[in-house]
C-alpha cells in the first residue's frame, strides 16, 4: 500500500512541476495591442464609471458598450500597482491555472494520468498566443470548469455543480460579454442527447425493446438513458438571467449578434475562417481524432459527438475559437481516447508510469525539462514589453511634444491605435473593432477605411484628417508618398508621420 501511494505522489509531483515550468517558460512577454486599451478603459471606469461613451477616438460621441468592464478594471488596478511586470506575472499565473485545470479535470474524469498530461503539454503550446493580457484568459479558465460541472451535474444531480454553473455565467457576463452566449452552447449537446432518448422511447414499439436497445443507437454512438438532465433546463434558464446582473443593460444578449451582423469579421484576422494549412495544432487535433474514430472500435456518447462537432465547426469559422476547442474539446477528446486505450493493452501506459516513478528517472526528466525551459524562457523574454518595431513609441512622444493633441485628427493603422490612446493621443481606430462598426456606433462603418487604398483622399475628406501615421512597411505609403497633399513631418526607423494639406 505504501509503495502505491509513493508511486502516485512521485508521478503527480513530476507532472505538476513539468506543467508549471513549461507554462512559465512559454509565456509571452511582449504586450499585445489590446492590453493598452484595456488599461485605459479600466482607468476610465475607475475615474468616471461606465457612461456608455467612448473617450479615446476623435470621432464625436461614439457609444461604447464596455464589453469586458470588470476585466478592464481589474487589469488597470494591477497595472497601476505593479506595471507591466505585474501583468506579465498575472499572465503566467493564468497560463498555469488553465493548464493545471485541464489536466486535473481530465485526470479526474478519465481516471487516467498519462494521457491528460500529454494532452496538457500539447495544449500549452497550442494556446501560447492566446495566453496574453486579454479578457479571454479568464474565460478560457472558466469554460473547462463549466464543462466539468456539466459532466458532474448530469451524472450526480448535485446542487453544488448547478450553483457553480450559474456563478460561472455571472462571471462571464461581467468579464467577457462577447463569449457569454457560448456558455449556453455547452448545454446543447446534453439537451440534444436527452431529446434523442425521449424520441427513442416514444418511437419504440415495445417498452421492453426500449429498455434493452435505447442504450445504443448504433454500434458507434452511445445513447445514455440515465443522465439526470431535467433540472439542467432550470440551471440553463437561471444562467441565462445572469446577463441582467451587469451594469451593461441588454449588452450580454445583443453583443454577439451585433458583432456577427457587423463588418468587423471581414477585416480582423482572428475573426476570419481558419486556413488549416496554416494551423498545425488544429490539424494535429483533427488528425488524432480521425485516427481514433477510423482505426478503433471506440464508442462515442452522443453528447461527445455533438460537443466536438460543434466546437470543431466553431473553430473553423474563426481563428480565435480554436482556443475553445483545445480547452473544452480537449476534455471530451481525452474521454474518447482513454476509452479507446482501455479497450487495448494498457501495459504500455503502466510501464511508462512505473518508469517515471523511479526517483532517478524523475529527477533526470525534470532536469531536462528545466534545461529546455531555460532556453525557451530566454527566447520568449529577449524582447522588451513594448516593441519599437510594432508600436510607435518615439513617434507618440514626438506627437505629444510637438502637436496640438486635443485637436488632432490623425489617421492611424488598426494595430497601433491602442498604443496611441494609451499615450493620450486621440485615435482614428484601435483594436476595439466593434466600436467602429455601424451596428455598435449607430453612425458609420469606420473600420472599412483601413482597407482603402485607391480613393484614400475621400477618407481624408470624410473624416477631416489633419495627419496620417503609418508604419514604413504599410502599403498605403506607396499611394500617398507621391501626393503633394501629404508631407512627411516626422520619421524614425519604423514609422512615418504625414501632415495633410488642404484637399479639394
Amino acid at each position: 500500500m505504501k509503495n502505491k501511494v509513493k508511486h502516485i505522489n512521485i508521478v503527480d509531483i513530476l507532472f505538476f512541476l513539468i506543467i508549471v515550468v513549461i507554462c512559465i517558460s512559454n509565456a509571452i512577454k511582449a504586450v499585445p495591442n489590446d492590453t493598452f486599451y484595456t488599461i485605459k478603459v479600466g482607468e476610465t471606469i475607475q475615474t468616471s464609471g461606465i457612461d456608455g461613451i467612448d473617450h479615446f477616438s476623435f470621432h464625436d460621441n461614439l457609444p461604447y458598450t464596455y464589453p469586458h468592464w470588470l476585466y478592464d478594471l481589474g487589469i488597470y488596478k494591477l497595472y497601476d500597482q505593479f506595471g507591466f511586470d505585474g501583468l506579465y506575472i498575472f499572465n503566467i499565473l493564468c497560463y498555469i491555472a488553465l493548464a493545471l485545470l485541464v489536466y486535473f479535470i481530465s485526470k479526474k474524469i478519465t481516471k487516467n494520468k498519462l494521457f491528460p498530461f500529454l494532452y496538457t503539454l500539447f495544449m500549452i503550446f497550442a494556446l501560447k498566443n492566446f495566453e496574453v493580457t486579454r479578457a479571454q484568459q479568464i474565460t478560457l479558465i472558466i469554460f473547462p470548469i463549466v464543462a466539468y460541472f456539466l459532466e458532474q451535474y448530469v451524472a450526480t444531480d448535485k446542487k453544488r455543480y448547478a450553483i457553480g454553473i450559474i456563478l460561472s455565467a455571472l462571471i462571464i457576463a461581467n468579464v467577457h460579454v462577447a463569449v457569454y452566449p457560448f456558455l449556453f452552447i455547452l448545454f446543447l449537446p446534453y439537451i440534444a442527447e436527452y431529446l434523442l432518448v425521449k424520441l427513442r422511447e416514444k418511437t419504440s414499439k415495445k417498452k421492453k425493446e426500449s429498455t434493452i436497445n435505447s442504450n445504443m443507437i448504433n454500434h458507434r454512438l452511445i445513447m445514455e438513458t440515465d443522465i439526470k438532465i431535467k433540472n439542467l433546463f432550470i440551471v440553463m434558464a437561471i444562467s441565462l438571467l445572469m446577463g441582467f446582473i451587469t451594469p451593461l443593460g441588454t449588452t450580454p444578449y445583443t453583443y454577439l449578434l451585433k458583432t456577427m451582423m457587423g463588418v468587423s469579421q471581414s477585416y480582423i484576422s482572428e475573426h476570419l475562417p481558419v486556413v488549416l494549412i496554416d494551423n498545425s495544432n488544429f490539424c494535429i487535433f483533427l488528425i488524432c481524432l480521425a485516427i481514433m474514430l477510423m482505426f478503433s472500435n471506440v464508442k462515442l456518447k452522443w453528447r461527445e459527438f455533438f460537443m466536438l462537432s460543434g466546437l470543431i465547426l466553431l473553430a473553423l469559422s474563426a481563428d480565435r475559437h480554436q482556443s475553445l476547442l483545445f480547452t473544452i474539446g480537449g476534455i471530451y477528446f481525452l474521454q474518447i481516447l482513454v476509452r479507446m486505450i482501455d479497450g487495448l493493452d494498457t501495459s504500455g501506459s503502466a510501464f511508462i508510469l512505473n518508469f517515471f516513478n523511479k526517483k532517478v528517472v524523475a529527477s533526470l526528466t525534470l532536469i531536462l525539462v528545466l534545461t529546455f525551459s531555460y532556453f525557451n524562457f530566454r527566447k520568449n523574454n529577449a524582447d522588451e514589453y513594448i516593441s519599437e518595431k510594432k508600436y510607435p513609441i518615439e513617434a507618440a512622444d514626438w506627437i505629444n511634444n510637438n502637436l496640438d493633441v486635443k485637436n488632432l485628427r490623425m489617421y492611424n493603422e488598426y494595430g497601433i491605435g491602442s498604443y496611441l490612446l494609451f499615450k493620450g493621443i486621440p485615435v482614428f481606430i484601435d483594436s476595439r473593432a466593434d466600436l467602429y462598426t455601424k451596428e455598435f456606433n449607430g453612425k458609420d462603418d469606420i473600420i472599412t477605411s483601413i482597407a482603402v487604398l485607391n480613393g484614400f483622399d475621400e477618407v481624408v475628406k470624410k473624416y477631416d484628417l489633419s495627419h496620417i501615421l503609418l508604419r514604413k512597411v504599410a502599403t498605403l505609403n506607396s499611394v500617398i508618398e507621391k501626393d503633394n497633399h501629404y508631407k512627411i513631418i516626422y520619421q524614425d526607423d519604423n514609422f512615418l508621420l504625414y501632415k495633410v494639406d488642404n484637399i479639394d
